[in-house]
């Protein structure tokens, strides 16, 4: 992985929405950033899968960043550590 539990976390803490300071140092963290009419898509490979996350271009509440984090840590943490 090349960021950590708590850069993510840190990172999407004030999501309310994604913008380019955001996309910037999500592309820095390794993901691919996609833009589309209502969402993000957000892909991660890990150990030749490709693991993809669906975003809101805007959150719906102040818990949707620090969910999201949650989310796509443990599923990459699973991929990564599970997957033997």
């Amino acid at each position: 992985m090349d960021f950590n539990k708590h850069e993510l976390q840190t990172l999407l803490r004030c999501y309310r929405k994604i913008d380019s300071r955001t996309e910037h140092s999500l592309n820095r963290m390794g993901f691919n950033v996609e833009r589309q009419k209502t969402h993000v898509i957000l892909s991660y490979w890990v150990n030749g899968r490709k693991l993809i996350f669906t975003v809101a271009k805007t959150s719906s509440d102040y818990r949707a960043g620090r969910n999201l984090a949650s989310v796509i840590y443990n599923q990459i943490y699973q991929a990564t550590f599970m997957a033997a």
